[in-house]
C-alpha cells in the first residue's frame, strides 16, 4: 500500500515537473574576433505550456554599463538572426531602460505546447577588458533576470589563435546577482578554445558568468584615437551639457559686464532721517530691487503711524480699520484705496478676503514699479532671455543624445520635473516661512500640518530626480542642476541700480547703519550726536525699520522706552500698537516680528486663493561582466 502510494506521488511529481515552463538548456557559443568584436550564438531550449510562454520568449541584452571607474559605457548590439527549431523565426526589438529586448515569435501566432529550441545570433563589441599583463573576456552567459529555472547552461569561447593552453586563465561563477557560486566547471580544449558547463540546476534569477584571461596581442587593443572617440560617444550628454553650460556662463558674464555691474558706491554714514519724499515701501522696493510682502507690511505700519489706519489683531488675523488720517505718499494712497477706502471701514487679513488683499498687493506693486523701476534700478530681463533659450536648447540636445527610447522618457521627466519643482519650491518656501514666523499654538499646528502636507511633494521631486539621473547618468544630471543654478544666479545678478539708484542705496545703507546698531552710545562714539532715545523717535522710524529688516534690533534698542510708554498708557493710543499684542501680552522683544515678518506672512496667506498654491580572478561574481540581461516569455 505504502509502496503504491509512493509510486503515485512520484508519478505526479514527474508530471508536474514535465509541465513546468523552464529552460532545458542554454548553450552559448562565443567567437572573440581579433577586431574586438564578438559573434555570439545562443541556443535556448524551452518547455512552453502557454502560461508565460505563449507566443515565444524574449531576451534582454544590456547595452549600458558602468566601467571600473564608474563611467557609463554604451556597447553596440546587432541581431544577426533568430531561428526556432531550425527554421527562421519572426523577431523584433524594443528599447528598455539599459539596453535592448529581442522578442522571438509573432504576436499573431501562438506556440504549440512542448519543447522549442531557439537560436539567437548577434554581434557586439567593447566587451574585452585590456589590462597591463593580460586581456580578458568577462561575460555573463545567461543573464540573471530569467523568471524560469535553467536546467543546464554551457558556454564555449573561441579565441583568436596564438595562445598555448597554459597561458589561459579560467573562472566561472553561478548564482544570483553578486554571488560567487561554484556550480560550474571550465576546461581548456585548446589554446584557442575553452568550455564551461554548470554542474547543477540554476533557479530563477540565477545565472552563469565566466572569465577567460588570455595573452595580450590576440585581440587588437583600441588606439588612443579610438579611445577618445569612444569616450566622446559614451559621454555625449555630459560633454554637450558641460560645453553648453560654459557657453551660457560666458554669455551671462558678457551680459553682466554690459548691464549688470553695479555703479561704485559712495561712503556710508549714519542717516538719522529718511530721504525726503520716499515712503518706507519705496525704500524697500529699491533696496530689494523688487517687490515682496514686506513692502506692504512697511506701508501698513507707516499708514498706522500717520493715523490713516488702525492695525489690530483678532485671534490670529490682522485687521485694518480706516481712520481719518492721510498720507502724502501716492503709493500709500493707492494701497489705501484698494484696502479700506472709507473711514470706519474694516478688513481682516484672512483667506476669505483673498481677492481684495491680492488686488491691493498688485496695485501697490504697480504703483511702486511705476515710480521706481527704470529710474533707480533696471531688471535687464531681456539680457537673461538668451541664456534661458540656450539652456533649453542644451537640455534638449543632451536628452536627444541618449540612446533608443530613453530620450523620450527623459524629455517627459525633464519637462515634468521643471514645473513640479517650481511648485515644490514655492511650497517649501511657505513651510520655511511658517516656521520662521511661528506664533502661538495655532501657528505651531499650522506649520506642522503644512510640513506634513509638503513632504510627499518634496519626496516625489527627489525620486523623479533620481530616476532622471539614473537615465542620463549622474554626471549629466549634475550638470543640469548646475545649469539651473547658473540661470537662477544671473537672474538675480543681472539686476543693477542706476546712478540715481546707487546714490539712494548709499543713503538707505546709512539709514540701516543707524537702525541696526544696538546701542545709541556706539553711534555717538563713532559718528557724533544721535537723536534722543525717546519713544517718539522709535515710532518715527519704525516703518523704515520694518522696511529695511531692522525692526527687531530697533525695538530692542528702545525696549526701556517702549515698556515705559506701555506702562504709562501712551503707547496704547498709537494705532499700530494693538497689532503687537500676542496672547494678551505685550513684549518689546516681539514687536519687530509682529509688525514685520508676521504681518508680511499674514499678507501672503490672505492674498492667496484656496487651492491655488502649486503642490505641485576571483574578483568576479555571478551577473558581472558584459552580456547578461535575462529574458522571459510573452
Amino acid at each position: 500500500m505504502k509502496r503504491g502510494l509512493l509510486l503515485v506521488l512520484m508519478s505526479l511529481w514527474s508530471l508536474a515537473l514535465a509541465a513546468q515552463e523552464r529552460i532545458v538548456e542554454f548553450a552559448s557559443d562565443i567567437e572573440v574576433q581579433p577586431s574586438r568584436e564578438l559573434l555570439v550564438n545562443e541556443t535556448i531550449t524551452v518547455v512552453a505550456e502557454g502560461r508565460e510562454i505563449r507566443r515565444g520568449i524574449y531576451r534582454d541584452f544590456p547595452t549600458v554599463y558602468e566601467d571600473r571607474s564608474g563611467r557609463r559605457v554604451t556597447v553596440p548590439f546587432e541581431v544577426v538572426g533568430v531561428e526556432r527549431n531550425g527554421e527562421r523565426e519572426d523577431w523584433h526589438t524594443e528599447s528598455i531602460s539599459n539596453g535592448v529586448r529581442v522578442y522571438f515569435g509573432s504576436s499573431d501566432r501562438l506556440l504549440e505546447h512542448g519543447r522549442h529550441t531557439y537560436d539567437l545570433t548577434y554581434r557586439t563589441s567593447r566587451q574585452v577588458g585590456f589590462f597591463d599583463e593580460f586581456d580578458e573576456l568577462y561575460w555573463n552567459v545567461t543573464g540573471n533576470a530569467w523568471g524560469f529555472p535553467i536546467e543546464r547552461a554551457s558556454a564555449t569561447v573561441n579565441l583568436p589563435p596564438g595562445a598555448s593552453p597554459g597561458e589561459l586563465r579560467l573562472d566561472a561563477y553561478t548564482g544570483q546577482q553578486g554571488e560567487q557560486g561554484t556550480d560550474a566547471v571550465g576546461e581548456v580544449i585548446s589554446g584557442s578554445r575553452v568550455r564551461f558547463e554548470t554542474t547543477r540546476r540554476l533557479g530563477p534569477g540565477a545565472g552563469l558568468t565566466i572569465a577567460v584571461g588570455f595573452p595580450k596581442g590576440l585581440v587588437r587593443e583600441p588606439t588612443a584615437a579610438e579611445k577618445r572617440a569612444m569616450f566622446l560617444r559614451d559621454h555625449r550628454p555630459a560633454i554637450i551639457g558641460a560645453v553648453g553650460t560654459l557657453v551660457v556662463v560666458l554669455w551671462y558674464l558678457f551680459a553682466w559686464s554690459r548691464v549688470g555691474r553695479d555703479p561704485e558706491g559712495g561712503a556710508i554714514y549714519p542717516q538719522y532721517d529718511p530721504p525726503e519724499g520716499y515712503s518706507p515701501g519705496m525704500l524697500r522696493y529699491v533696496w530689494k530691487m523688487g517687490y515682496d510682502k514686506t513692502c506692504l507690511a512697511a506701508a501698513l505700519v507707516s499708514l498706522a503711524v500717520k493715523g490713516a489706519i488702525k492695525l489690530d489683531k483678532h485671534d490670529d488675523d490682522y485687521v485694518v480699520e480706516r481712520l481719518d488720517g492721510e498720507t502724502e505718499s501716492a503709493t500709500e494712497r493707492k494701497l489705501l484705496m484698494k484696502l479700506v477706502d472709507r473711514q470706519g471701514e474694516q478688513l481682516a487679513f484672512e483667506q476669505s478676503n483673498h481677492a481684495r488683499v491680492g488686488g491691493a498687493l498688485k496695485a501697490h506693486e504697480k504703483a511702486l514699479s511705476g515710480r521706481m523701476e527704470g529710474r533707480y534700478f533696471k531688471l535687464n530681463r531681456w539680457w537673461v532671455v538668451p541664456g534661458l533659450v540656450l539652456s533649453a536648447i542644451i537640455l534638449l540636445a543632451m536628452v536627444l543624445s541618449l540612446p533608443g527610447e530613453e530620450k523620450f522618457i527623459a524629455i517627459f521627466l525633464a519637462v515634468h520635473q521643471s514645473f513640479w519643482n517650481i511648485g515644490t519650491a514655492v511650497l517649501m518656501m511657505r513651510v520655511y516661512r511658517s516656521w520662521r514666523d511661528l506664533e502661538g499654538i495655532t501657528g505651531l499646528m499650522g506649520a506642522v500640518v503644512l510640513t506634513a502636507f509638503s513632504l510627499p511633494f518634496a519626496a516625489a521631486s527627489v525620486i523623479v530626480l533620481g530616476v532622471f539621473g539614473y537615465m542620463i547618468g549622474w554626471l549629466p544630471a549634475s550638470i543640469v542642476v548646475v545649469l539651473a543654478v547658473v540661470n537662477g544666479l544671473f537672474w538675480s545678478l543681472m539686476r543693477a541700480p542706476t546712478l540715481h539708484g546707487r546714490k539712494l542705496l548709499d543713503r538707505i545703507e546709512g539709514m540701516r547703519l543707524y537702525l541696526t546698531v544696538a546701542e545709541r552710545e556706539e553711534i555717538e562714539r563713532r559718528h557724533g550726536d544721535a537723536p534722543p532715545q525717546t519713544f517718539e523717535e522709535f515710532e518715527r522710524l519704525l516703518p523704515y525699520a520694518v522696511a529695511l529688516d531692522a525692526a527687531d534690533t530697533w525695538a530692542e534698542r528702545f525696549a526701556a522706552e517702549i515698556e515705559a510708554a506701555a506702562r504709562s498708557g501712551s503707547a496704547q493710543s498709537r494705532h499700530w500698537y494693538p497689532a503687537t499684542i500676542s496672547n494678551g501680552r505685550f513684549t518689546a522683544a516681539g514687536l519687530g516680528s509682529a509688525l514685520g515678518s508676521s504681518l508680511a506672512s499674514a499678507t501672503a496667506s490672505a492674498s492667496t486663493a484656496p487651492g491655488s498654491s502649486s503642490g505641485g580572478g576571483g574578483g568576479g561574481s555571478s551577473g558581472g561582466g558584459g552580456g547578461g540581461g535575462g529574458g522571459g516569455g510573452w
